[in-house]
């Protein structure tokens, strides 16, 4: 597409939504979320934290806000685990999926009202003007999953690397673990936590897990919803996939687009970095969810030639 190459384009929305629309109708478009991807009501992982804790402290603890003072959230995780359950994974895999959906509703009705979901279906379910088949998400929740079965949608869960392929229509990707609302679903064993526990299973370049990342990631033009930039073990990634990205093939100035709250670090070494562009999004549920509308609005007037 004219353009890519001059970062100035980037900086106007109406030429960022032809670009990705023209992505989309080639079936270029990857999606890569994370926790601000999600359900609004759905806790923070801070907030998951807190009520772990605090569902086993004693009179005698200090406040939530002492404990965790200091220590990363992947630290304060695996203390939980291990002072509180004992490495006992099970049980705490079934306080954290407890705490995850705690006053959630996940019926259809709830679902359709929730603009930020409506629009990223809406980009994935099958049309002649592309459509989104590949996602990772860093989330544990089954939010997309369920919301897509509501409409009949098949959906492949890949929970570990070693997997067949699938007459699917949409296969999303957990690389740091699944935990379904529904409990006939199946879940993984266990969930990454810890700097240690990426290393082991996504953090080695030999590892499946990193191979079946990077290549999506390397092969595709990325949306990145609800993410911060925080993450070690998404910079490994997409440093990985960056080096040998598709647009290098056309001298793009970014291979990704990243959609944020003005407040989520916008600037991030993290983004600019691995060549993803950061577009600060006003009114952030509401606003979000018109853009990615405008996507796949604007899909259809190009295969139309309008």
């Amino acid at each position: 597409m004219m353009g890519e190459k001059l970062e100035s384009n980037w900086r106007e929305e109406s030429w960022l939504i032809e670009y990705v629309a023209t992505h989309l109708t080639k079936g270029h478009v990857g999606l890569v979320l994370g926790a601000g991807a999600s359900l609004q009501n759905l806790p923070s992982w801070q907030k998951l934290l807190n009520q772990l804790y605090d569902s086993k402290a004693t009179d005698g603890s200090p406040p939530f806000s002492d404990y965790r003072s200091g220590k990363s959230a992947a630290v304060v995780a695996q203390d939980i685990k291990k002072r509180y359950y004992q490495d006992d994974v099970g049980a705490f895999l079934n306080a954290v999926r407890e705490a995850l959906y705690r006053g959630v509703n996940m019926d259809f009705k709830s679902l359709y009202r929730e603009e930020k979901i409506a629009a990223m279906g809406a980009l994935i379910m099958n049309s002649s003007r592309g459509r989104i088949a590949n996602i990772i998400s860093f989330n544990f929740d089954s939010v997309l999953e369920t919301y897509l079965s509501y409409y009949g949608y098949t959906v492949s869960c890949i929970q570990s690397p070693r997997y067949y392929a699938e007459n699917v229509d949409v296969t999303i990707y957990h690389p740091h673990g699944f935990l379904p609302h529904d409990l006939r679903e199946k879940g993984t064993p266990s969930i990454i936590l810890a700097q240690e526990e990426f290393e082991k299973e996504i953090g080695a370049s030999d590892s499946p897990w990193r191979q079946q990342l990077v290549t999506i990631l390397r092969t595709h033009f990325c949306l990145f919803i609800g993410l911060s930039g925080e993450d070690e073990h998404l910079r490994l990634l997409l440093t990985a996939a960056g080096s040998n990205h598709a647009s290098r093939m056309t001298d793009s100035a970014y291979w990704g687009l990243r959609l944020a709250r003005p407040k989520d670090g916008g600037h991030h070494p993290i983004w600019e970095e691995s060549r993803i562009y950061t577009h600060e999004v006003k009114n952030y549920d509401e606003a979000l969810a018109d853009f990615l509308f405008r996507i796949c609005q604007r899909a259809v007037q190009l295969i139309r030639g309008l």
